[in-house]
């Protein structure tokens, strides 16, 4: 690295609508410490307001920015492939860090990691091997086959990615799953993605009933652990509804 101040070039695959992963990646990206780094989003297409710190590029064209996402999700990744790429080219690899976001193709990857920039990846959830285990156990406990649709080929495609990379972020439930990915641990960088005060709003309510309520938010299936969830409740003989 010179002395200038680093692009973060960062990879994401998404449809940015202000929720979800997107919304993590554009949040991570407003906190970096402008005097440190310029964070760049490179994004197929963001339809919600991002902070003028972080550097916008979108590589689907008008007009398809604004169709529906599920119609123009396989032209935008392909679009957002190429257009990394060509960034990755034409930068100064002594002066750039390539942050991917899941899942981008190894083969960019490995040419980001052939011109020698420095890439990190961000784990925004465990290892995918680690969680076909735990899954496949938690579905043959209950008698079922897995349906989770992780399947040893995905494993292994990942693994092979993960090692790819100079660093890797992740938080503290996945830490532990690289290592089970074979990861060099000098190489994890453990991390969490905190949370916004100025996305919850405090409400003061009073329940003049005599009972507790409780609200799931989530998928409803295996993965989410909601089959332990539903026997815990019943178990715990509380009076209140779901």
């Amino acid at each position: 690295m010179n002395n200038t101040i680093p692009r973060i070039l960062t990879y994401c695959p998404l449809s940015y609508n202000g929720t979800g992963p997107g919304r993590s990646c554009v949040v991570t990206l407003e906190n970096f410490p402008a005097e440190i780094v310029k964070p760049e989003l490179v994004i197929a297409r963001a339809i919600k307001r991002i902070s003028s710190v972080v550097t916008v590029r979108q590589s689907l064209t008008f007009p398809f920015r604004f169709y529906p996402w599920k119609i123009i999700s396989s032209q935008g990744k392909t679009s957002l492939n190429a257009y990394y790429r060509n960034l990755v080219d034409n930068c100064d690899p002594e002066n750039t860090i390539a942050y991917f976001w899941p899942d981008p193709p190894i083969e960019l990857v490995e040419h980001t990691v052939e011109r020698g920039i420095l890439s990190v990846r961000e784990m925004t959830n465990c290892f995918r091997g680690s969680a076909k285990r735990i899954l496949d156990d938690a579905y043959h406990q209950l008698g079922l086959e897995p349906t989770h649709g992780i399947t040893e080929y995905s494993v292994e495609i990942e693994k092979e990615e993960l090692s790819k990379y100079d660093f890797i972020l992740a938080s503290s439930q996945v830490e532990p799953t690289l290592t089970e990915a074979g990861i060099d641990q000098n190489k994890i960088l453990p991390t969490a993605f905190g949370w916004s005060p100025s996305g919850y709003k405090a409400r003061n309510r009073r329940n003049s009933a005599d009972t507790t309520k409780a609200l799931f938010v989530g998928t409803v299936g295996v993965r989410k652990g909601v089959p332990q969830l539903l026997e815990s409740w019943v178990r715990s003989g509380i009076n209140g509804n779901s």
